[in-house]
């Protein structure tokens, strides 16, 4: 089971969600009309297989929130809104103090369009890490989502001010 080796990272307290996702090969998903349906495949592959070894490691081991977040992750990257959002609450659940999974938690939760519930897991991990760019960054897309935009503009002001890298405007 040498996918697990990333989970057991995060179980040790090395690594983030996205160390484990790169080592999957979980990036965003491939546009088939950009790569070709054979790269498609092939990310697909990946995620399932990694899907499998996380599945195998919360089998495991229920109580790590990290393998609960793995798997959310996973689930997300492969549209499998249920299991992902059941996953990402449990992994918020047992470790209430992670960044990481409330931000999962959040832009999954807004992908789906449930703009409270997702206001409210990105701000859990504002309160826990104020600078977090990716937080505010969800947070001025929740509120461009429901049409506050002098509001959603203010936020991705902040999300710049603590990282002037980001480039995709809410």
């Amino acid at each position: 089971m040498d996918g697990l080796v990333g989970a057991h990272d995060l179980e040790r307290g090395g690594g983030g969600l996205a160390d484990v996702a790169d080592l999957h090969g979980l990036g965003p998903p491939a546009p088939v009309r950009v790569h070709g349906p054979r790269v498609a495949h092939e990310c697909t592959r990946r995620r399932g297989r990694a899907h499998l070894e996380a599945k195998e490691a919360v089998a495991l081991r229920p109580d790590v929130a990290a393998y609960h977040a793995l798997l959310g992750v996973i689930a997300e990257a492969l549209l499998f809104d249920d299991e992902a959002g059941e996953e990402l609450a449990t992994a918020r659940a047992l470790a209430p103090q992670d960044v990481e999974t409330h931000l999962a938690f959040g832009f999954h939760e807004l992908r789906l369009g449930h703009l409270d519930v997702a206001e409210a897991a990105l701000r859990a991990a504002v309160a826990l890490d104020p600078r977090s760019a990716e937080a505010l960054r969800g947070l001025a897309r929740t509120a461009s989502a429901r049409g506050e935009l002098e509001a959603a503009r203010e936020r991705w002001h902040e999300a710049l001010r603590c990282d002037p890298t980001l480039v995709d405007a809410p």
